[in-house]
């Protein structure tokens, strides 16, 4: 198959193209002014996918803005895998574990005995925000299992390790930013520079990740307790 026809579903009323056989999706949409910054992922054939989804068969392709709600849950993810490479730069060796989420937020406390100081959770937002301003990409690729494991052994992601303990798949699909790894579950935002609005707050024995309610570029609401 050389070719493959895509099915474009967009605001502005739908159209068939024909385009190469593993055609990038954002690279196909944008020639046609579907993709713009708006747009944070892709539903092809009903499944959510990244824009740098690779088309390989006939496909029906719709864009995924940021004030969707299926945009909104991809924001937050990726705030949350931001962080984790914030932590990682930071604090290789102390990991965070997420909790409960809270009103328009997720709590986070560290693995270790002591929990992060004010100061800590204070650079830890810092890098996120440098992460943000340096607009890195955000990609995803395949590692051998084997590789897999190693990777996040080394790195200490032992939830991470026991995860793929219960797979039995010879490829292991992984989320990338700035050469940290964590597995793919589901899409992310393509760059960092997305994700402006946020905030660290020190909570009980850890910290809240803060996120507004209706995805990119919403002023984060008052902190309201609900415990």
């Amino acid at each position: 198959m050389s070719e493959i026809e895509v099915t474009i579903a967009s605001a502005g009323g739908t159209r068939n193209v024909n385009c190469p056989y593993g055609t990038v999706a954002d690279t196909a949409l944008s020639r046609l002014g579907v993709v713009n910054d708006a747009v944070v992922a892709l539903r092809v054939n009903n499944e959510i996918r990244p824009l740098k989804t690779r088309l390989m068969v006939n496909s029906v392709v719709e864009p995924v803005t940021a004030d969707s709600p299926e945009g909104v849950k991809i924001y937050r993810r990726s705030l949350a895998f931001l962080l984790a490479v914030a932590a990682r730069k930071l604090y290789p060796d102390r990991g965070l574990c997420v909790g409960h989420s809270l009103g328009r937020s997720y709590y986070y406390t560290c693995t270790q005995d002591r929990p992060l100081t004010t100061g800590e959770i204070a650079a830890l937002q810092e890098k996120m925000e440098e992460l943000v301003r340096l607009d890195l990409p955000v990609t995803f690729k395949y590692l051998g299992y084997e590789e897999a494991v190693g990777v996040f052994s080394q790195n200490r992601q032992n939830d991470t390790v026991l995860l793929l303990e219960q797979r039995s798949t010879s490829r292991i699909r992984v989320n990338e930013c700035d050469g940290c790894l964590d597995l793919y579950l589901n899409a992310l935002v393509p760059r960092t520079g997305v994700l402006t609005s946020f905030e660290l707050l020190p909570y009980k024995e850890g910290f809240l990740l803060r996120f507004p309610g209706t995805g990119r570029g919403e002023t984060l609401a008052p902190f309201t307790d609900e415990p």
